[in-house]
């Protein structure tokens, strides 16, 4: 998913809304496509955030859903790239071929771009939730946002590189959707097993050097005498100090856990 998530604005800028185009119209059409994106981010975000159901079930639906939309806009952008002229007659200086707003035909092309700028920040927004779910660390997360940035800018690269050597916007498109599509069978190990109702502070500092402080959130569960209180750290009733505190260490430091019937995406 990191690798294909901005291998797609080559496609979408230059093969659709560059090729096919005017000025004018592609300034429209950016418009619309960048509205779309505020739409497509606010939907998805809130969408991931409903507490009436479990942090592993709103991930895996999550993920369904775009299994669903990379097949359904993709595949509609598919039928859409079978009806325009490819590269061989669009890249030729003297085409003029380009649709005008103006033009019967345009609302076709205007809706294919539009549901582009929806998917790519519903795409967007639900790695960087994924990568969140995944630990409760700052500075773990904060690890997987920079090798994720890492890594789709290679990606990008690569792709801009293939438009340069003159591909034909049919192989860009299908090189990707092969990648979209792929990248979500390979990232639904991940998603299905590692993203779990409550993140297990044991297994989080897990080959870090991070301690309890770094990965706890305000509210604790303390297990004491198979006694259970929750509550915040600071306020701690139970232990004289905080336990996160390193120099409290002439106390013995309690097992940590998040409640494990907790729907918090802490």
């Amino acid at each position: 998913m990191f690798f294909a998530s901005n291998w797609f604005y080559t496609y979408q800028f230059n093969g659709v809304n560059g090729a096919h185009f005017n000025t004018r119209t592609r300034a429209l059409n950016n418009i619309l496509y960048w509205f779309a994106q505020i739409i497509g981010a606010f939907l998805s975000g809130y969408s991931l955030d409903v507490q009436r159901y479990s942090r592993a079930t709103r991930a895996r639906a999550g993920l369904i859903l775009l299994l669903l939309l990379t097949f359904a806009i993709w595949g509609a952008g598919y039928a859409w790239q079978m009806t325009v002229p490819d590269r061989n007659i669009t890249g030729k200086p003297n085409y003029q071929g380009k649709m005008d707003w103006k033009d019967e035909g345009y609302a076709q092309g205007l809706a294919m771009y539009i549901a582009y700028g929806f998917y790519d920040a519903v795409w967007q927004l639900s790695v960087y939730w994924f990568m969140g779910a995944l630990s409760n660390s700052g500075r773990k997360t904060a690890n997987f946002a920079g090798f994720y940035k890492g890594i789709q800018s290679a990606g990008a690269a690569i792709s801009w590189r293939i438009d340069a050597m003159d591909y034909p916007y049919s192989t860009q498109f299908a090189i990707t959707w092969a990648l979209l599509a792929g990248s979500l069978v390979i990232a639904s190990p991940v998603i299905f097993m590692k993203i779990q109702d409550a993140t297990d502070i044991d297994d989080d500092l897990v080959d870090t050097d991070l301690n309890y402080a770094d990965v706890m959130p305000q509210a604790l569960i303390i297990d004491k005498n198979d006694q259970f209180l929750r509550q915040g750290y600071q306020n701690n009733a139970a232990y004289p100090r905080n336990p996160c505190d390193s120099n409290a260490d002439d106390i013995e430091l309690p097992h940590l856990r998040h409640e494990k019937n907790s729907k918090d995406t802490v």
